[in-house]
């Protein structure tokens, strides 16, 4: 049983590697995470350092055959390589994921820009013609431009249009200013 353990240092060695690749990808957007590879993969160096002493040590290989993976440890190596490809895996999907989810969202944003630029074209066509129908006189009113003006049709000033009851005399009770004038402004 020990000597499966020993021959698992090759694995660790592996898992090292692939940790690091991990850190050197993430340090830059996921820095807690990067740095949490970074101490488990100094880890599992330190773990196959002394898993491969151990083994010598345990007389489970000798210096001269330790490059010799047994088959303990081609068991190893194996499951830290399907572990890395399905973890490559669930990364690639959840990356394809949220750059459909992206997409999307952008598709969204340009039909509702697309759709508030095209009401705001209809508005402002809407207006033009509003205006343009106010521009053109309509059939049932007769065109005041055509009529000549004449000067009887424009007061000469403002005292001309006065009603009748204020040219009339003031009454007797009317206040009187100083001046001598009724309190009227002129």
């Amino acid at each position: 049983m020990t000597e499966i353990l020993y021959c698992q240092s090759p694995a660790l060695f592996l898992l090292a590697v692939v940790l690091l690749i991990c850190f050197l990808l993430r340090r830059q957007a996921h820095r807690v995470r990067a740095a949490l590879d970074l101490v488990l993969c100094i880890l599992l160096l330190i773990g196959g350092v002394v898993l491969y002493y151990l083994g010598i040590y345990g007389d489970c290989f000798t210096i001269h055959d330790f490059w010799q993976i047994r088959t303990s440890g081609w068991v190893g190596l194996g499951v830290v390589a399907a572990g890395s490809v399905w973890h490559l895996c669930k990364v690639c999907k959840r990356g394809v994921e949220r750059r459909r989810t992206e997409k999307a969202a952008r598709q969204t944003e340009e039909a509702h820009r697309q759709a508030l630029e095209s009401a705001r074209r209809e508005a402002y066509e809407a207006g033009k013609a509003d205006a343009a129908k106010e521009r053109q006189p309509s059939p049932s009113t007769p065109e005041t431009s055509a009529l000549p003006l004449t000067p009887a049709d424009f007061p000469a000033s403002p005292t001309d249009t006065t009603s009748p009851e204020r040219t009339t005399a003031p009454a007797a009770d009317a206040p009187q200013s100083s001046a001598g004038g009724t309190g009227q402004a002129l």
